[in-house]
């Protein structure tokens, strides 16, 4: 080991020091860094207002976490896939409902599959935003990121800021 090689010899221990800060650890500070630098604190408050919605029902979460994560593309896999909204059945006629959702589902599996890939792509991608917030403000406040902290996140508090 090279610490142990080195001893007691400051200088040695000193140099030892100076090239794990620039090999190792300024890298990785530097990744860190790459990471967080397209975090988006208004994207991540709006991906934590959809949260709610887990608790009501999964598709309303999923929903409203698209309209998020990718709302123009989202709205034109609605505008492929599902008829005009003024062609909608009443929410009263179960059979209607599923018959659009089948169909929904259809287009899902071929014509508009890869709109929906890359919505939920979008929404992965816009799901590592509490992640980043999380580093960004562990860097910022241990003085290895400049910045300010302006939110935390859900997590942190467990409410909105």
């Amino acid at each position: 080991d090279e610490v142990d090689a080195a001893g007691e010899d400051s200088a040695k221990l000193l140099d030892l020091a100076g090239q794990v800060a620039e090999q190792d650890v300024e890298p990785f500070f530097q990744d860190c860094r790459d990471f967080v630098a397209d975090y988006n604190e208004a994207l991540h408050r709006r991906l934590d207002d959809t949260t709610i919605w887990r608790e009501v029902e999964d598709g309303l979460f999923w929903h409203h976490s698209f309209e998020v994560a990718a709302e123009e593309a989202y709205r034109d896999l609605q505008r492929e896939a599902l008829p005009p909204q003024a062609e909608w059945p009443n929410r009263e006629d179960a059979a209607a409902v599923e018959a659009v959702l089948e169909q929904f589902t259809a287009a899902l599996q071929d014509s508009s599959r890869d709109k929906a890939e890359e919505i939920y792509r979008s929404f992965l991608e816009a799901s590592a935003m509490p992640v980043k917030c999380s580093i960004r403000a562990a860097l910022i406040d241990h003085r290895i990121l400049y910045g300010e902290v302006t939110y935390r996140g859900q997590q942190a508090s467990g409410a909105s800021e």
